[in-house]
């Protein structure tokens, strides 16, 4: 990931949903709502806004791994 302050990569172990899993969870809203149809774009975006958020959640709480710069060790 850029970080966008100072131009330097910063890695963490969390990653973004993928399409995937939101699809699996926009789904599973379907079913839970009794199969009716007609709702596809409220699933999607409730599955996007939940998956989002517990990245973020997840991301706020892991450890950041910022690579070292070998002139900064000297």
């Amino acid at each position: 990931m850029l970080n966008g302050t100072n131009g330097t990569h910063t890695m963490t172990s969390v990653a973004e949903p993928t399409s995937d899993a939101i699809a699996k969870r926009a789904y599973e809203l379907y079913l839970q709502r009794g199969s009716v149809p007609g709702f596809e774009l409220d699933d999607w975006l409730q599955a996007e806004a939940e998956l989002f958020a517990v990245a973020s959640v997840k991301k706020a709480e892991a450890p950041s791994k910022t690579p070292r710069n070998s002139r900064n060790n000297r």
